[in-house]
C-alpha cells in the first residue's frame, strides 16, 4: 500500500506531504485522504477515521497539533493534479473532480454560485486510494463468470472492492482465465478503472467521454463479447445498456448498494433487472473489502426482494416497478 500512498502524495506540497507520508505508516488499509481547509487532514481507513498530526503521527481525535491545510495549498494540489493545465480537465473540474495519473480520483468541494464546481473557494479535497492491496479474491471467484447468460452486477457499499473486482474480471476474460480469450471493452470514463494500464491482451479501453457514449461506441466499433463498466447511475447510461440488448454482448457492471433492499430502491437497477440485463448479482462486504457475501441468481433476487419488502409493485408482465413505503 505504501507505493500507492507515495503516488497519491506526489501532488502535495512538502509541508503536507512529509507528515502525511509519515502518518500513513501507522495505519493499514487507507481508502481515502481528506484535506479540510483550515481544519484537518485525516485518513479514512478500515478501522475508521484517523487524524494526521503536523509531526507525522495519527490520532483518534483532532488534537492541538492536527495538520491544518490552507486554502492556497488545496489550490496548489488541484493545479498539480491537472498538470497546471486545467483547461485539459475542464469537464471533470466542472463536475467537481479530477483524475490524475495512476487512476487517483480527487473530489473537489467548493462553495460558489451556479452548477460549475470548478469555480469558487475550495473547501476540501478527497483523494481516493485505488486498489491498495486490500482486496484479495479467493481462487474460486472466477467461477462466478461461468454460466453467465446475460450479465453480472456487482453491488456493495463504497470501498468494498467493486472496481478492483471489475479489473480482476477484465483480465480473467481477456487473458483466457475462464474459457478461452474473450473480447472485452472496458468503459473507463474517469480513468479509475484502468489506471492508465492495460487490462489484458484482448481488452479495449474507452474513456474520456460520457459513459453512455462510450458504451454505444464500444458496441458499434469493437464488437465486444463483454462490456465492463463501473457504477451505473444515470438514466442515459441505463438507456445505452438497453440499446445493447439482443446484440449478444454481456455486461459486467457495479452499483452502490449495501443490501438487496437498497439496491432494489434504485430505479436504474429495477429497469435493468426487469429487462434481464443481469442474471447474477454479487454482494460484497463493507467490513472486508473484496469478500463476496453472496452470489444470487435472478430467481433468488426475486425471493430476497419479496422477503425484504412484501409490498413490491409489479406490472402485468411481472416486472419490478417500485416499493410501497411501509
Amino acid at each position: 500500500m505504501k507505493n500507492e500512498i507515495i503516488q497519491a502524495l506526489r501532488v502535495f506540497p512538502d509541508r503536507l506531504k512529509t507528515p502525511v507520508l509519515s502518518a500513513s505508516s501507522y495505519v493499514q488499509d487507507i481508502y481515502e485522504i481528506h484535506l479540510i481547509s483550515q481544519r484537518a487532514v485525516y485518513f479514512f481507513t478500515s478501522s475508521g477515521i484517523r487524524f494526521v498530526s503536523d509531526k507525522g503521527f495519527v490520532s483518534l481525535t483532532p488534537s492541538d497539533n492536527v495538520l491544518v491545510p490552507y486554502e492556497s495549498e488545496l489550490e496548489e494540489i488541484t493545479d498539480r493534479a491537472s498538470g497546471f493545465s486545467g483547461f485539459l480537465h475542464e469537464k471533470e473540474l466542472q463536475e467537481g473532480y479530477i483524475t490524475y495519473s495512476g487512476g487517483y480520483r480527487m473530489g473537489i468541494c467548493t462553495s460558489g454560485s451556479g452548477e460549475n464546481f470548478s469555480q469558487g473557494k475550495i473547501n476540501s479535497l478527497c483523494i481516493r486510494i485505488p486498489d491498495s492491496g486490500k482486496c484479495i479474491f479467493p481462487t474460486d471467484t472466477k467461477d462466478v463468470l461461468c454460466g453467465i447468460k446475460n450479465g453480472l452486477l456487482i453491488a456493495g457499499p463504497p470501498c468494498s472492492g467493486k472496481t478492483t473486482l471489475l479489473r480482476y474480471f477484465a483480465r480473467l476474460l481477456s487473458d483466457a482465465g475462464v474459457t478461452g480469450y474473450k473480447k472485452v471493452a472496458v468503459i473507463d470514463e474517469r480513468g479509475e478503472l484502468s489506471r492508465g494500464e492495460p487490462l489484458g491482451y484482448c481488452t479495449d479501453i474507452i474513456g474520456g467521454k460520457e459513459k453512455s457514449v462510450c458504451i454505444l461506441h464500444a458496441l458499434r466499433l469493437t464488437s465486444p463479447e463483454y462490456i465492463i463498466c463501473d457504477e451505473i447511475g444515470t438514466v442515459s447510461e441505463t438507456k445505452a445498456i438497453l440499446q445493447c440488448l439482443n446484440s449478444g454482448v454481456r455486461f459486467i457492471c457495479t452499483m452502490h448498494a449495501g443490501d438487496i433492499l437498497s439496491l432494489t430502491r434504485r430505479e436504474q437497477f429495477r429497469i435493468l433487472f426487469s429487462e434481464d440485463v443481469f442474471d447474477r448479482i454479487i454482494f460484497l462486504s463493507e467490513e472486508q473489502p473484496g469478500k463476496i457475501l453472496s452470489v444470487l441468481s435472478k430467481e433468488e433476487v426475486w425471493d430476497e426482494n419479496f422477503r425484504a419488502c412484501p409490498s413490491l409493485l409489479c406490472d402485468s408482465n411481472d416486472r419490478l416497478l417500485s416499493y410501497v413505503p411501509q
